[in-house]
C-alpha cells in the first residue's frame, strides 16, 4: 500500500490496484479525473507487484520488471517521453528490467537488475542523480 498526498493506492493479493481519494490529475488510474471516496481498479494493470503513490501520479512495479505510471505528468514523471497526463497505467519508455520502484514529489526512480539506477521527472534541485538540473522524461541514469 502507499498514499500519495491526497490518494491512497493498495496492491491486491491478485496483482491488480485499487486507489481512492484525489483523482483531479488521473492518479487514481480508473481513466477519469475525478475524486473518488471508494476504491476503483486502476484500468488494465493485473500483474502489479509493487506501487508507490506521489502527490499527482502513481506508478506501479509489473511483473518480470516494466514500470508503469499514470496521472499528473507536467514534470515528465510518468517516464513517457513527454509531458501529457495518462489516466490509466502507460508504460515507462527505455526501461526493462526494474525489480523495485519509487515516486517522489515530481520524479520516478527504479532499480535495474543490472544494480543501475534510473530517474526521470522534475530535477530542479539534482533529484535524478544525473549531474544535471534540467527535467528530464524519460529515465535518466543515475551517476555513482
Amino acid at each position: 500500500i502507499s498514499a500519495g498526498r491526497r490518494h491512497t493506492c493498495p496492491r491486491r493479493a491478485n496483482s491488480t490496484v485499487l486507489c481512492w481519494g484525489e483523482g483531479v490529475h488521473g492518479q487514481l488510474g480508473n481513466g477519469g479525473n475525478t475524486n473518488s471516496s471508494t476504491p476503483v481498479q486502476v484500468s488494465g494493470l493485473t500483474d502489479a507487484a509493487n506501487v508507490s503513490a506521489g502527490p499527482g501520479h502513481t506508478c506501479a512495479l509489473r511483473t518480470n520488471g516494466p514500470v508503469a505510471c499514470w496521472g499528473g505528468n507536467g514534470s515528465g514523471q510518468l517516464g513517457t517521453g513527454n509531458i501529457a497526463p495518462a489516466l490509466t497505467p502507460v508504460a515507462v519508455i527505455h526501461l526493462g528490467g526494474a525489480d523495485a520502484m519509487s515516486v517522489g514529489d515530481f520524479h520516478s526512480c527504479a532499480h535495474l537488475s543490472d544494480n543501475s539506477v534510473r530517474c526521470w521527472g522534475g530535477n530542479g534541485t539534482g533529484q535524478l542523480g544525473n549531474l544535471s538540473t534540467e527535467n528530464f522524461s524519460a529515465p535518466q541514469l543515475v551517476v555513482t
